[in-house]
């Protein structure tokens, strides 16, 4: 069984670089999850292929390519901390 980069609870933040009908990870991002780009969710189910879904009240299946990697510190200067 493969690690998840990622945990259920952990906030993650959409790349604004995703294009509509192409596969990141085997799931493919289309033009409705469009939204979502650039913005931080909060996973919420890791489903058994290690996908992930989030707290957008859509039944969207998300993949960590899909996510931005950034440092810690970035973060926290994002938040103020």
């Amino acid at each position: 069984m493969i690690a998840n980069k990622f945990k259920i609870g952990d906030k993650v933040r959409i790349r604004k670089d995703l294009k509509s009908n192409t596969r990141y990870g085997g799931v493919r991002f289309v033009s409705s999850m469009e939204r979502y780009r650039e913005r931080q969710m909060i996973i919420c189910k890791i489903t058994s292929q290690n996908w992930y879904e989030l707290e957008t009240g859509d039944c969207w299946i998300w993949t960590s390519e899909m996510f931005e990697v950034r440092k810690i510190t970035d973060w926290k200067k994002e938040i103020g901390e």
